[in-house]
């Protein structure tokens, strides 16, 4: 099984940004990285991230392969694994950091359509949290 090892020296960074990037991960890899993050950090360093919402019209769709996680089998990301998350999900992965603000990003991907020409609604959480400290 891959690792999530970040080449980091415990403690060195101020902040650390991953958008629409830990989502395409195994629930396993996520609980790894986020702790490499936390790891990472300078106590008070903050992390801001996107994921997606279970909310999001690919929830559900292609081969349901854990709790919330899917490799789609249709559009542009066919193949690709897509872990979605509640808020109570999100706020349980990251309760190792103070959520400073969390939002619900939702709206229409207005260059993209589905195979069937409906619109893309696209659903994510950003998120900035903090590392206590």
């Amino acid at each position: 099984m891959p690792t999530a090892a970040a080449p980091f020296a415990d403690g060195s960074l101020d902040a650390a940004i991953s958008t629409n990037v830990l989502n395409h991960n195994p629930r396993a890899l996520l609980v790894q990285a986020i702790g490499e993050v936390l790891r990472a950090l300078k106590p008070g360093g903050e992390v801001y991230l996107t994921v997606l919402n279970t909310e999001d019209w690919r929830y559900g769709s292609g081969e349901e392969v854990g709790p919330d996680s899917f490799i789609l089998a249709e559009g542009p990301e066919t193949g690709i694994l897509h872990h979605f998350f509640s808020e109570g999900d999100l706020r349980d992965w990251l309760s190792a950091f103070e959520i400073i603000d969390l939002l619900r990003e939702r709206g229409e991907l207005t260059l993209s359509t589905r195979l069937d020409d409906r619109p893309v609604i696209r659903d994510a959480w950003a998120v900035l949290a903090r590392k206590s400290g």
